[in-house]
């Protein structure tokens, strides 16, 4: 059993943001502390066999960088050794901004890392301090610069646009001070609060308001305007890349290839077998100290499920998806099973077929989640 891309969650944060509602908590609140999180981490690794050699290695969460630097690294080589990642496999660490310096990233980088996704969010101070993050923008500079110093080639932010208060022109401002750093990559993400999360929360009582989706279809097309125009490609409807750059772990997701999952509720998927790892920390350490595998939720998608998640999917790119291609891969023609979908979506501009492969139109791009739905069986 081989594995195109290995995920790696570390669930531990310095302190949770106002808009979080991933797996994460503080890390003074931990049940199992980070050492033997990693030994656990390293006990999974090796209930699954190690055939091929995956091509990405993505290590999130949480914060990964709050571990400390000597015990990140030891996972990240443990990892690359049993998994005999490809010599040019992309090796990618999330970090917040203020937990990173040169002695921290020259660690990751002699451990095999060589990529580094910071954790942005924004460059105005006061919409940081809004959201709950613990760095402000001057780290963000700081963190950059250390990566290059360190020798990193691609460094990738993340912004998030649609902030309660936030402006066209403050958003903006916030592209512009991205663009200024010269990363190889940006990670755009629209705001979606869910009920759980401390926002959601004020949004449910009316206590809160946040961008409606015109300000924030606004703002996905100011940056698709600007950011093209610096050199950064949209690969896919929210990310952009300097040519050669595009984060390698994610397409691999929208191409629905095979990944691997470790770590507290991490999600794996192969072929037509989707699973998630218990999503307790204590159960997961159970689990594991018992010498089992950790998944809670073991589901068989059958064969219209997989279809559709590999038309919506490959849709989310620029490069959409090759009607020939699906079927060699799934045995179904799709423009047979949805010859009406595609038609219907054709007539009403939100899709279109070029030189054989079918694409979102920039007016389907801003409705991709309309579009995505005709698709779900």
């Amino acid at each position: 059993m081989g594995w195109h891309s290995i995920y790696i969650h570390i669930p531990y944060c310095e302190s949770k943001c106002n808009y979080c509602d991933f797996l994460s908590f503080p890390l003074v609140e931990a049940v199992v502390s980070p050492q033997d999180y990693v030994e656990l981490l390293k006990q999974e690794m090796v209930k699954w066999p190690a055939l091929t050699s995956p091509g990405s290695l993505y290590v999130g969460g949480g914060t990964p960088t709050v571990l400390p630097a000597e015990l990140l690294a030891d996972l990240i080589y443990s990892v690359c050794a049993y998994f005999n990642l490809r010599p040019d496999a992309e090796i990618t660490v999330e970090a917040n901004p203020g937990t990173v310096d040169f002695a921290y990233l020259q660690k990751l980088k002699e451990a095999g890392c060589n990529r580094v996704s910071l954790g942005a969010q924004s460059f105005c101070d006061a919409e940081l301090a809004a959201m709950g993050r613990t760095h402000r923008a001057k780290q963000i500079y700081e963190a950059v610069e250390a990566a290059h110093l360190v020798g990193f080639d691609n460094v990738s932010l993340d912004l998030i646009y649609g902030l309660p208060g936030q402006l066209l022109e403050g958003w903006q401002k916030n592209l512009q001070q991205a663009l200024a750093l010269d990363v190889e990559h940006l990670s755009l993400y629209g705001l979606s609060l869910s009920s759980k999360s401390p926002w959601g929360k004020l949004k449910k009582e009316g206590r809160l308001t946040i961008a409606d989706s015109d300000l924030s279809a606004d703002m996905l097309a100011l940056a698709r305007e600007i950011l093209p125009k610096a050199g950064y490609l949209p690969y896919e409807i929210a990310n952009f890349a300097k040519a050669g750059y595009a984060s390698r772990h994610n397409t691999a997701y929208w191409h629905r290839q095979d990944y691997l999952g470790l770590g507290v509720a991490a999600a794996s998927c192969r072929g037509n077998c989707r699973w998630q790892n218990k999503t307790n920390l204590g159960f997961y350490a159970q689990a594991l100290l018992a010498g089992l595998r950790p998944p809670s939720e073991i589901e068989a998608l059958d064969a219209a499920t997989v279809l559709a998640e590999a038309v919506f999917l490959g849709l989310r790119l620029a490069e959409g998806i090759d009607p020939v291609e699906i079927e060699l891969l799934y045995g179904q023609d799709m423009e047979l099973v949805y010859a009406q979908e595609l038609a219907h979506l054709q007539l009403v501009g939100l899709l279109q077929k070029e030189n054989g492969r079918w694409r979102l139109t920039e007016r389907g791009i801003f409705l991709g989640n309309v579009v995505f739905q005709y698709f779900l069986p």
